[in-house]
């Protein structure tokens, strides 16, 4: 992977919180609200980064096209194992 498509920091925390928040909500996926909040962020902050989380394919859209349905996607969940050293997986 080029280090300019490899997830900030930021991005990373973004993408292991969506996936912590899915194992523990049966697969259900965050509103930007709860990142933000969880993360202290602001909300614009967190839609700003999971833009570009889509775009260097970390997240993918998985139907309807509601932000709700954005879940990370397996290079997304590969370089989170990575990152973390632990094993992660969205039901």
């Amino acid at each position: 992977m080029k280090p300019s498509l490899a997830p900030s920091a930021k991005q990373c925390l973004i993408l292991e919180f969506i996936d912590d928040y899915m194992q523990d909500n049966q697969g259900r996926a965050p509103i930007l609200e709860d990142i933000a909040s969880a993360l202290n962020m602001p909300r614009s902050t967190v839609a700003y980064h999971i833009g570009q989380l889509r775009a260097k394919g970390f997240i993918e859209q998985a139907g309807g096209g509601k932000w709700r349905n954005a879940v990370p996607s397996i290079d997304g969940l590969d370089y989170l194992k990575r990152w973390t050293g632990e094993t992660s997986s969205v039901p």
